[in-house]
Order: C-alpha cells, then sequence, then structure tokens
C-alpha cells in the first residue's frame, strides 16, 4: 500500500470509518518521499484532530522485512497461479455441465423463449 498522491485521496482513504459514523484511527507508514505531503495533510486539517506521532524506523528493520516479503514472492505467484487455475477449471466444469443438461433435455440457445401472438394479431 502506498500513501496516496493528493490530500482529497487520503482523506477518502483513511475517512472510511469517519463516514461510518465511527471513531477511528488512521495509521500511515510514510518514508522521507511522502513527509511533505503528510505535513500538507495535518496543517489542512480543519479541526487540528490529526495527531501526528512519529516513529522512526532504523534501515536494517525496514530491509529486513522488505527481504521476509521478497523470499515470499516465489509462494505468492504460486498460490496466484493455482487460483486462477482452479477458476478457469470451475469456469469450464460449468460450462460442461450446461451443455450436458442441453443435451439431456434437447433444447438449443437458438430456440430462447417462445412468444405467442394472439389470434387477432395474424
Amino acid at each position: 500500500m502506498h500513501m496516496p498522491k493528493t490530500i482529497k485521496q487520503y482523506i477518502h482513504r483513511v475517512g472510511r470509518t469517519a463516514r461510518a459514523g465511527r471513531v477511528g484511527r488512521s495509521i500511515s507508514l510514510v518514508g522521507e518521499e511522502e513527509r511533505k505531503l503528510l505535513k500538507e495533510i495535518i496543517n489542512t486539517n480543519p479541526d487540528r484532530s490529526l495527531k501526528q506521532r512519529q516513529h522512526a524506523s532504523s534501515s536494517e528493520v525496514v530491509e529486513a522485512y522488505r527481504q521476509r516479503i521478497d523470499s515470499l514472492e516465489d509462494s505468492i505467484r504460486q498460490i496466484d497461479l493455482e487460483e486462477k487455475e482452479e477458476k478457469e477449471l470451475r469456469l469450464a466444469e460449468s460450462a460442461l455441465k450446461k451443455t450436458e443438461e442441453k443435451l439431456e433435455t434437447g433444447t438449443s440457445e437458438r430456440e430462447g423463449r417462445v412468444w405467442f401472438k394472439k389470434a387477432t394479431e395474424g
């Protein structure tokens, strides 16, 4: 997840709880590139209810998590591929079932709906 590029997008993203009429918290992980936007968001807050708490993480900790996430990439790709294959299989099975039902009942798509005309309509 990345920090939105505009204040409007940021407020929309973090405001879901508020729009539901509830109180909540939003935690944004902000890097150096996004600090300017965060300051702008805080300064444009009309009721000054935004509170900024800064927690610095060492680059070693960030890098350790990045490596851990990167190490999972192959597993994630494999799971994604399996899910796509399962979806294709379900769709194929559904199409097969439909076709079998049509063969059993002797109906075709061309038959479609049958409309009746009144005798006076000709």
